[in-house]
């Protein structure tokens, strides 16, 4: 039986190139994801804006009206395995709605923005300004843990001592315990 030469067999890897090609197609999922991208615009606007009872009022309508479409895409988004933070649009968009619930230290879109993604996210910055917000509200424990998920997902140390939500707790051993930094 002749022996097969190197040349001879099928280049699987040349093969195996073109299935990074691969685009997920779904009408759902692109109608869920253009929807917060256009929302997402309108409402960084107002943030930025400094318009802060406007967002709130903004993040609050869209959450009675399309609270569901959040959660959905939050779960395309996790079922599809989108590991680059930048494309989870629900996360993102609730990254930002936390802030907003930081700044007017305000519970019910604390509570919006918890219930825009559930407990299933993967950029450090939703974790870190969930800190931001018990740390402005003085909820010790549940700001450790947010300190402690936000490290884990890669956030550094400097991160948290240069944020002025959490001047107050510099010096405080479980802070900085927490934070990785004694």
């Amino acid at each position: 039986m002749p022996k097969a030469k190197f040349r001879d067999l099928p280049d699987f890897l040349a093969n195996m190139e073109s299935l990074k090609k691969i685009k997920f197609e779904s009408e759902e999922y692109n109608q869920l994801t253009k929807w917060c991208e256009f929302e997402y615009s309108k409402y960084i606007k107002l943030l930025h804006g400094g318009k802060y009872p406007e967002a709130r009022d903004k993040i609050t309508n869209l959450f009675t009206t399309k609270g569901e479409d959040f959660l959905k895409l939050n779960q395309w988004e996790v079922k599809l395995k989108i590991s680059e933070s930048y494309y989870r649009k629900a996360e993102a968009f609730a990254t930002v709605v936390y802030a907003l619930a930081t700044i007017l230290k305000d519970e019910e879109i604390y509570s919006i923005a918890s219930q825009m993604t559930g407990d299933q996210y993967i950029h450090p910055a939703l974790p870190f300004n969930k800190a931001c917000y018990f740390a402005v509200t003085g909820q010790k424990e549940p700001m450790l843990q947010s300190i402690r998920k936000s490290v884990k997902l890669g956030t550094k140390a400097d991160e948290f001592t240069k944020e002025k939500d959490f001047a107050s707790y510099l010096k405080d051993p479980d802070f900085l315990e927490a934070i990785r930094k004694n």
